[in-house]
């Protein structure tokens, strides 16, 4: 099963609307703070230097899709929605 990364930090705005809508879209999802020892560490691992970013994992843990913004998360919205139902 593919995992979903939301990668955020605390004070940003755009990582909150994305929280929002994945909540109202039932998209079950990670959240990773990168502001954390943990979250920045993955944050690296990933190559993330800007947030909001949502990663989709496969079984195996290699990466399946990257959204690396708002707007690229919210227009794949139902595919994201589709990953979180299978």
């Amino acid at each position: 099963m593919a995992k979903i990364l939301k990668f955020s930090t605390l004070h940003c705005g755009q990582c909150a609307a994305l929280e929002t809508r994945l909540d109202k879209e039932h998209i079950y999802h990670e959240n990773i703070d990168c502001a954390s020892d943990e979250g920045a560490a993955l944050a690296e691992k990933f190559g993330i230097h800007n947030v909001p970013v949502i990663i989709v994992l496969n079984d195996d843990d290699t990466v399946q899709a990257r959204y690396n913004n708002l707007g690229e998360a919210i227009a794949n919205i139902e595919t994201l929605r589709q990953i979180a139902n299978s």
